[in-house]
């Protein structure tokens, strides 16, 4: 009798432990489907700009504007941070890589403010495309 209560309570244990692993990791799916859009403080960190400091505020907010701008227009898709309108057919969610995209073309132009400089230019890092073209639309598809 005691061996089968050990084993009846072994059981329970396992399912709880399995219950709260499944738990976890809808969790973890779920804030991984959205990362939201870079704050100011993540395009900051990203310049490496104390975040205390505002001076560049408005340059770093409308660098980060112009990369979701450059990004959507890559992917053909609108971004967005929270969830999908029922109504757009073809939007996606600002996740990981779309967010890193950002940061990278933020960075990027943040340190090459010039049209000339003595090294090779490029108008955004090629880490850009290669991040967002796995969630690409074509034209036509």
């Amino acid at each position: 009798m005691t061996t089968s209560r050990q084993s009846q309570s072994q059981s329970q244990s396992q399912s709880q432990s399995q219950s709260q692993s499944q738990s976890q990791s809808k969790k973890a799916e779920s804030n991984s489907e959205s990362i939201m859009f870079p704050t100011i403080n993540d395009l900051k960190v990203q310049c490496r700009i104390d975040p205390d400091d505002d001076s560049e505020n408005t340059l770093i907010a409308l660098y980060g504007d112009a990369a979701r701008e450059k990004a959507q227009k890559y992917l053909n898709r609108p971004l967005f941070d929270d969830e999908v309108p029922p109504e757009v057919t073809n939007g996606l969610l600002v996740g990981a890589t779309v967010k890193l995209a950002i940061l990278l073309a933020v960075g990027h132009w943040y340190e090459n403010r010039e049209a000339t400089t003595s090294t090779a230019l490029s108008e955004v890092p090629l880490g850009f495309f290669s991040l967002l073209s796995d969630d690409r639309h074509s034209p036509g598809t």
